[in-house]
């Protein structure tokens, strides 16, 4: 089969290898779409990623079971889309839902091959029932709705709201429909691009705001009239994006860390403490004491608004092109969002 391989920066080669075969508590599942995400972007600019040399990448999939092992409760044909989190399944994190806490934690796509390929074999109990009308495009981004699910359930936040995104980018703008969906108040978010800015008022931001401006004291001055009482923070990488949130956040608010950063942080614990500000990371999804989870709320959130949520998907391409899909993804000039890949 093709399988869209990491090669080191910059670079991703269609390949062929072997069909996968899946094992007792396993499925196989054929591919629809798979969508370019920032945390392969991470992987594919990167120069020091030399245990990823060689993976599939790819954890934001939607396809049809075409093969199941013995003990799987799923069956050919079921559409379906994948929790991608590995891990043992028996320590006391994973019991109680919280997998990302498991020694053995990974990912599908980056500890274990992933979703650019015709075929990905996954554990059983990672999957989703997906409704055969909804767009594969859309079913796609069950992965990164979860994602905002859980860092605004992390958050805290109450309807009413005012919540301050930055980063305009995918989980941005996902975090700025998850967050209206929700009944938030007013939202603001920063935007670095007019296509994002456009994006981000189309899903229910009332407030775009410049990145160019967001230092810790611009951001506190230009919000101190109505400062917001939740920041998500998405950006990650080297950005100084924390420090500003933690500035422009009300006395007592809360800001939760959904970007990954790969370089150490500076924090200012005085301004912390005098404004009893909450600094909260949030890892993937959950599954919750009560049986819901994360991923199946975003699964009946992109259900039920489809149309709101297609408005980030802005390119479509091959799995043949994946290079090009990656190096696209890469180059916001050209007004992308969300990049898909279809076999």
């Amino acid at each position: 089969m093709r399988a869209g391989i990491y090669r080191g920066r910059d670079t991703m080669r269609l390949e062929e290898v072997p069909v996968p075969v899946p094992g007792p508590d396993e499925v196989r599942v054929k591919v629809e779409a798979c969508g370019v995400c920032g945390s392969d972007l991470h992987v594919y600019r990167s120069d020091s990623r030399q245990e990823m040399l060689g993976m599939t990448l790819g954890h934001e999939f939607v396809g049809t079971v075409d093969d199941a092992g013995s003990s799987a409760t799923f069956r050919v044909g079921d559409r379906v889309t994948v929790e991608p989190l590995l891990s043992c399944g028996e320590c006391a994190p994973c019991l109680s839902g919280r997998s990302t806490g498991c020694a053995q934690f990974g990912l599908i796509g980056m500890q274990q091959p992933g979703g650019f390929a015709d075929y990905v074999v996954a554990p059983d109990r990672r999957l989703f029932h997906v409704p055969d009308d909804l767009e594969p495009a859309i079913a796609a981004l069950a992965e990164p709705v979860a994602v905002c699910v859980r860092g605004i359930d992390r958050g805290r936040m109450e309807p009413g709201e005012h919540v301050l995104v930055l980063g305009g980018g995918t989980i941005g703008l996902l975090t700025v429909a998850v967050a209206r969906l929700r009944g938030a108040g007013k939202i603001s978010i920063t935007a670095r691009y007019p296509h994002q800015a456009e994006a981000a008022v189309a899903l229910g931001t009332d407030e775009v705001l410049d990145p160019e401006t967001v230092t810790s004291q611009h951001m506190a001055d230009s919000l101190r009239e109505s400062p917001p009482t939740l920041v998500v923070e998405t950006v990650g990488g080297g950005a100084p994006t924390v420090q500003a949130g933690y500035a422009a956040a009300a006395p007592g608010g809360r800001v939760v860390v959904l970007g990954v950063f790969f370089e150490p942080m500076t924090v200012e614990p005085l301004v912390l403490l005098r404004k009893e500000v909450s600094l909260i990371w949030s890892l993937c999804y959950v599954r919750r004491a009560d049986g819901g989870s994360d991923f199946a709320e975003a699964i009946g959130m992109i259900s039920k608004h489809s149309e709101l949520f297609a408005r980030i998907l802005t390119h479509r391409r091959s799995l043949d092109e994946v290079a090009d899909a990656f190096a696209l993804s890469d180059d916001k000039s050209r007004e992308t969002i969300k990049v898909t890949v279809f076999p």
